[in-house]
Order: structure tokens, then C-alpha cells, then sequence
């Protein structure tokens, strides 16, 4: 009897054995469905953020060109700025030209009238 006991008490030992087994693996297995879940929630972030990077970089490469379009048109703006002011340059060297063309002028009219006078007095 003793063996009989032994035995049953093996064969319920096991069935609980496998009761637990089974009650374990069938309680995990949500568990991993949820983890499957969530990886591919995982998996699809990170193809979110991908394109949102890629997005990212597309746009900075954008403003990259952006400013260097800016800075070649700064460029521009300077070099003419630069010819402007050559030109004011040579401009106020003529007209400081012109006014000692005016004053030499001048000065031969005021010479010319003072001869004319002298001439005139001459003729009365």
C-alpha cells in the first residue's frame, strides 16, 4: 500500500506539476502577445521617427542652401556698394573739378568785365 500511496502521491505531485506548468505558460502568453504589441508599436515609432529625421534634414539641407544663396546675394549687395561708392568718389573729384572750372570761370568774367569797363572808360 505503501507503494500504491507513493505512486499517487507522485502521479497528483506531477499533475500539479503540469497544472502549474500549464496555468504558467497560458497566463505568459498575454504577456508576450502584449510585448509583440508593443514592439511593433516600437518598430512603428522608429519609422516615425526615421521619416521625421529624414524630414529634418531635408529641411536643414533647405535652409543650408537657403543661406547660402543669402550670403552670395550679400555678396552682391556689397560689391555694389563698393562700385557706388567709387562712383560718389569720382563724382565729388568732378564736381570739385567743376567748381574750379566755375571759380576760374568766374574770376575770367570778373576779369573780362573789368577790361570791358576799361574799355568802355577808354571810349568816353
Amino acid at each position: 500500500m505503501d507503494n500504491e500511496k507513493m505512486v499517487k502521491y507522485i502521479g497528483v505531485g506531477c499533475a500539479i506539476v503540469f497544472a502549474l506548468c500549464l496555468a504558467w505558460y497560458l497566463l505568459r502568453e498575454p504577456d508576450v502577445h502584449d510585448q509583440r504589441e508593443r514592439s511593433n508599436d516600437v518598430i512603428e515609432s522608429l519609422g516615425r521617427a526615421g521619416s521625421e529625421q529624414q524630414s529634418a534634414k531635408e529641411s536643414v539641407e533647405r535652409i543650408g542652401r537657403e543661406l547660402d544663396d543669402s550670403i552670395k546675394r550679400t555678396d552682391e549687395i556689397a560689391e555694389r556698394i563698393s562700385d557706388a561708392e567709387n562712383a560718389i568718389t569720382a563724382s565729388q573729384e568732378r564736381s570739385a573739378e567743376c567748381a574750379g572750372i566755375v571759380r576760374d570761370s568766374e574770376s575770367r568774367i570778373a576779369e573780362s568785365r573789368a577790361i570791358l569797363q576799361r574799355v568802355r572808360g577808354r571810349a568816353q
